[in-house]
C-alpha cells in the first residue's frame, strides 16, 4: 500500500485511507464512458479482495458495514447534450462512418443508458460486402460504407445510430416505425451492387432489458 508523496504503512494518513476506499468505490460504481459500472454488492466483494493489499482492512471492514444495501444513484459519465457528444467523439465514433462505434453500443446496451427513451431498434446487417471488396477494392468498399452512413443520418436524423462489426448497423428511434424489407431499394449507395440490407426489429418496450450480448448473437447468425 503506497502513498502520491512515497509514504508507506502507518505513515499514511487515515484520511487518506479512507478517501482511497471511497474513492475506489465511487470509480467502481459510476458509468465511466470506457467501462460500465459495477452494481454495489459487487464493488463491496472486490473492496473486500483487496483487504490488505491495496486499501487498509479497518476502512474495508467499515466501508462494507455502511455500504450494504444501500441502492447506487444513476450516475453516468456518458454523454447526454451535442458538446457532450462532439467531446467524447474520439472514443466514440466509428472512424470510417463517423456514426457511434461498437464500444459505445457495448456501455450503451450493457448499461441502459437511456434506453428507456428508445422504443424501437432496427438492426441492419449487409450482405455479400466481402465479395463486392474483392470485385472493387477495399477503397470502394469503404466509400459506400461511407455514402451508406451518410444516407442513414438523413433518412433517419432524430435516431441514434451505431455501426457494428464492420457490416452492421443499429437504430435506436424514440417513437416505433416500421421498416420494409425493401426500405432501402433507394438508397444509392448501393444501388448498382448485390449488397442488401436484412433489417431486424426489436420492441424495446417488450425487451427492456436488451442486452449487447443479445446484439452480439443477433449479428452473428446474420454473418454465418
Amino acid at each position: 500500500m503506497g502513498h502520491g508523496q512515497g509514504l508507506q504503512g502507518d505513515a499514511i494518513p487515515f484520511l487518506s485511507r479512507i478517501l482511497t476506499v471511497a474513492d475506489a468505490f465511487d470509480a467502481m460504481t459510476t458509468n465511466r464512458i470506457y467501462k460500465p459500472r459495477k452494481q454495489i454488492a459487487e464493488a463491496l466483494t472486490e473492496l473486500a479482495s483487496l483487504s490488505g493489499s491495496q486499501f487498509h482492512p479497518q476502512v474495508v471492514s467499515a466501508a462494507i458495514k455502511a455500504l450494504v444495501g444501500v441502492t447506487s444513484p444513476d450516475v453516468t459519465q456518458a454523454p447526454d447534450t451535442e458538446i457532450e457528444k462532439k467531446r467524447f467523439s474520439y472514443f466514440f465514433n466509428d472512424r470510417l462512418t463517423g456514426l457511434f462505434n461498437e464500444d459505445y453500443l457495448k456501455i450503451f446496451l450493457q448499461n441502459n443508458l437511456k434506453l428507456h427513451d428508445y422504443t424501437c431498434l432496427h438492426i441492419l446487417h449487409l450482405t455479400n460486402v466481402v465479395g463486392y471488396n474483392k470485385r472493387e477494392g477495399w477503397e470502394q468498399g469503404n466509400t459506400l460504407f461511407q455514402k451508406f452512413s451518410a444516407e442513414l443520418q438523413i433518412r433517419f436524423p432524430d435516431a441514434l445510430i451505431f455501426r457494428a462489426y464492420g457490416n452492421d448497423f443499429a437504430i435506436f428511434t424514440r417513437t416505433h416505425f416500421d421498416l420494409a424489407i425493401d426500405a432501402f431499394t433507394a438508397f444509392t449507395s448501393i444501388a448498382g451492387s448485390d449488397i442488401t440490407v436484412e433489417p431486424q426489429h426489436i420492441d424495446l418496450l417488450k425487451n427492456q432489458a436488451y442486452s449487447f450480448d443479445k446484439f452480439d448473437k443477433m449479428a452473428i447468425s446474420c454473418s454465418l
